[in-house]
């Protein structure tokens, strides 16, 4: 009886047929499969969308978070701006805190954390609609100690008070990592992300989560092929799908 060949393991693809006689399942890998950098801390949950689109993840995480420990404000403010899923990590016993108060969560993923604590927010879509849906309203912005342009901007003018809670520093040996990896496109969630390939492969194609990213990586020369539809994972994977056709 022949052996089974079992080809190079990258992603695994439905067996056809009856089981073959290893334990061990058939798997291969695609020559053309596009290798898709992610710069995010964690890999999960983009690695496993893009490996339903056919493609190769690669987890090279260009910053770390970590914590500020820094106390609550006195005046947390009736309303309350939370621009990432991390918070959670960050602020222990969070519903208590944001008991009584109109929470206004960026993105969906965002959305989804603070709802895992007992948390309800209403979502949008990006930063600048977050403004936008503020308004003149006082608030306060829980988030990374250096935000994004926009919020940095309305926290210079008073219109939000800033509450942070983490801060973000790049690993030590993330050039050398990315200077050896090879992919064909790099997805960016973040303008610190941006910071980074620009400094270390500006010479990778780079798909972007939205606007405020892909002003970043555009400033600091990066070649930007695609944007996600909105800021969330899946379309982050869809943009990357797209970009790795043309």
């Amino acid at each position: 009886m022949s052996t089974p060949c079992i080809l190079p393991h990258e992603y695994e693809v439905p067996r056809i047929g009856g089981p073959v006689d290893s334990e061990t399942p058939l798997t291969l890998r695609t020559a053309a499969a596009p290798r898709v950098l992610i710069t995010r801390e964690r890999a999960s949950p983009l690695d496993a969308l893009l490996r339903e689109r056919g493609m190769v993840p690669v987890h090279v995480p260009t910053i770390s978070l970590i914590a500020c420990c820094t106390p609550p404000p006195d005046d947390l403010r009736k309303t309350v701006l939370i621009t990432s899923a991390a918070i959670v990590r960050f602020v222990p016993h969070l519903a208590s805190l944001l008991e009584k108060r109109r929470v206004i969560a960026v993105g969906r993923a965002t959305a989804r954390a603070l709802a895992g604590v007992r948390v309800d927010a209403v979502g949008v879509g990006g930063g600048a609609a977050a403004l936008d849906l503020l308004g003149d309203t006082p608030a306060c912005f829980i988030g990374a100690a250096r935000p994004a342009p926009a919020l940095s901007a309305a926290v210079a003018s008073g219109r939000l008070l800033h509450w942070a809670v983490y801060d973000r520093i790049v690993p030590s040996d993330v050039g050398d990592r990315l200077r050896v990896v090879e992919v064909d496109v790099v997805t960016l969630a973040s303008p610190s992300a941006a910071a980074v390939v620009a400094r270390h492969v500006p010479h990778l194609d780079c798909v972007v989560i939205g606007e405020t990213t892909r002003r970043a990586a555009l400033a600091e020369g990066l070649r930007v092929v695609g944007v996600a539809e909105r800021p969330g994972m899946v379309e982050l994977a869809e943009a990357a799908r797209r970009a790795s056709m043309t």
